[in-house]
């Protein structure tokens, strides 16, 4: 299991390019990310390469910041991928609380990134042949 990072943060400039260079600076690579708003205020998420240094790194700064669990089965790239493994989810019983998803560069895959309660999701996965981001 992988873990990204969830920020908490104001929603004004440079919010993100403080982040951005706080990675930068640590030598930790950005994968891939989400941002939501709500208003004032808004969440980003980020899956880093090294994200328990960008941790320590936000933490030293001041900045509300949580490492989260995360599973990213890889589907194909493809009309129906997504539905194809959110059906199979549903079927397990398996509630998704969050997610977003990176195409791999040079293949016909996807990566999705998915947070849940679900202690058992990752162990559903494997049960139902998914494999998974190593990158």
């Amino acid at each position: 299991m992988r873990e990204h990072l969830s920020i908490f943060m104001e929603n004004k400039p440079g919010m993100l390019e403080r982040l951005t260079r706080l990675f930068s600076e640590s030598k930790v690579n950005i994968i891939a990310f989400s941002i939501a708003s709500g208003g004032e205020f808004g969440v980003a998420k980020f899956l880093l390469d090294q994200p328990k240094i960008a941790y320590a790194a936000l933490k030293k700064e001041g900045i509300a910041a949580s490492l989260r669990p995360v599973v990213i089965p890889i589907i194909q790239e493809k009309i129906g991928g997504l539905h194809e493994l959110l059906l199979f989810l549903r079927e397990q019983g398996i509630n998704i609380e969050d997610s977003y998803g990176f195409l791999l560069k040079g293949e016909s895959k996807a990566a999705v990134v998915l947070e849940s309660k679900e202690e058992r999701l990752e162990e559903v996965l494997i049960e139902g042949g998914y494999e998974f981001f190593k990158g």
